[in-house]
């Protein structure tokens, strides 16, 4: 049998081992093994972190141009008045021969749309929406929770506003001018630019509600009322003195009626020529 080692022997031999160990290089290795986890660790991180990226764009893409556009629809009101509710229950009156282009389901961010012609909206709130009708390819009307009046004049060269309720913001197409106007405040966009009208014209919604209000009115500032809301032209003979006034309330009368009115208050006499009114002195 072997002869078993003494105490001295066996810690002189370990101690040989010991003293042979290259601290050194064992600590390149364990720092190169450390870095190797790290650099893994970081390569994970910007993996995750182009995933989610990735996700991302991709998704924004799929919605921009793979979610159909919602349908939009077309209103004309021909020859008569013609009142629509839109998609978030908003009301819309158009006058005759205007048109509104709007979208069959609203964006939940904006309730835009595009009106040819004159019309009167009363408008849900949504502060979360805003509400925007652009006019003619002239105008623009922003608002949240309103009810008002547009009106382009015939010749399309300018666009006005009336408020009922509320507030809106009225500027032109390209943002250049812009007012605010609030319940019973009117505005004109003109090729001068935007203007706030002193008055508030008190026929501005008669082709809605069928009323017309004279008060102290010259006979041609009458006259074109009339003109403009029964659609036929009315011509004042140069035999008629230009300052006489009328004071009347006209409730949905016929355009008979309203002309015997006229003549009879003031001494006139009228008479059909060539699909005009033609109004003169009476004999």
């Amino acid at each position: 049998m072997k002869p078993k080692e003494n105490f001295e022997e066996h810690r002189f031999r370990n101690l040989g081992k010991f003293q042979s160990i290259d601290t050194e290089e064992d600590w390149k290795k364990v720092r190169s093994k450390i870095g190797f986890q790290k650099r893994r660790s970081q390569g994970s991180y910007w993996r995750i972190a182009a995933s989610v990226i990735l996700i991302l764009g991709v998704g924004y893409l799929a919605q921009r141009y793979l979610t159909p556009s919602p349908e939009m629809i077309s209103v004309t009101s021909g020859d008569q008045l013609r009142e629509l509710s839109l998609p978030d229950g908003s009301l819309v009156t158009l006058n005759k021969q205007a048109e509104l282009v709007y979208p069959e389901k609203f964006d939940r961010r904006h309730r835009e749309l595009k009106l040819f012609g004159e019309a009167f909206f009363k408008v849900v709130s949504d502060p979360s929406s805003p509400f925007q009708v652009e006019v003619d390819k002239k105008a623009r009307v922003r608002v949240l929770g309103t009810s008002f009046s547009v009106k382009p004049d015939q010749n399309s060269l300018s666009v006005s506003v009336q408020v009922t309720e509320g507030k809106v913001a009225f500027s032109s197409l390209d943002g250049n001018s812009e007012i605010l106007l609030e319940k019973d405040q009117q505005a004109t966009l003109g090729e001068e630019g935007m203007i706030r009208d002193d008055t508030v014209d008190r026929n501005f919604l008669s082709w809605r509600t069928g009323k017309l209000f004279f008060h102290l009115d010259g006979i041609e500032d009458v006259l074109n009322q009339v003109q403009e809301h029964y659609g036929i032209e009315i011509v004042l003979h140069s035999s008629v003195p230009r300052d006489i006034f009328f004071t009347s309330t006209m409730d949905n009368q016929d355009l008979e009626s309203v002309l015997d009115e006229i003549a009879m208050v003031l001494g006139l006499e009228y008479r059909y020529l060539d699909e005009k009114v033609i109004f003169t002195q009476q004999e």
